[in-house]
């Protein structure tokens, strides 16, 4: 009887832990984004600029044919936060600049590029207004997020 008893109390118990749903809290992380800014401070203008993400050879920057920066101007876009990138300056078809550095997005950068088509050169430095800006909630300060070329 004392086995019956037994036998029916494990029973009432674990037949239940066999049916019962297990819930996991998923919340997936948001996407972050740092800013790339490439100031032409050349004498010359750049019809396009990128960044391909050395893991998988995927090319962002503008979706357009062409990213047009004219001579002291600039132009700004989001890339995904904590990824190796390479980043290409095309001054036109036969004058494409590889920066031979890595670039480690973990912050906002600036690319100056100077020099001409046929000898350029750059210089990285951190972007520390776009930091205060996006801690101040600065929502005049919205930049374009790149798109897979």
């Amino acid at each position: 009887m004392i086995k019956k008893i037994l036998k029916s109390i494990f029973l009432s118990l674990f037949v239940p832990l066999l049916s019962s749903c297990v819930f996991v809290h998923s919340e997936q992380e948001p996407i972050r984004y740092y800013t790339v800014t490439i100031e032409n401070n050349s004498n010359s203008d750049i019809i396009d600029w990128y960044l391909i993400d050395i893991n998988n050879d995927n090319k962002y920057g503008r979706n357009d044919e062409s990213s047009i920066i004219e001579e002291d101007e600039y132009d700004k876009l989001q890339f995904i936060a904590n990824r190796e990138y390479k980043c290409y300056i095309y001054f036109d078809t036969e004058n494409i600049y590889k920066i031979p550095e890595t670039l480690y997005l973990n912050k906002n950068l600036i690319i100056t590029i100077t020099g001409s088509r046929w000898t350029p050169k750059y210089s990285i430095s951190t972007d520390y207004s776009r930091n205060i800006d996006s801690q101040n909630n600065n929502t005049n300060m919205v930049v374009e997020i790149s798109e897979q070329k």
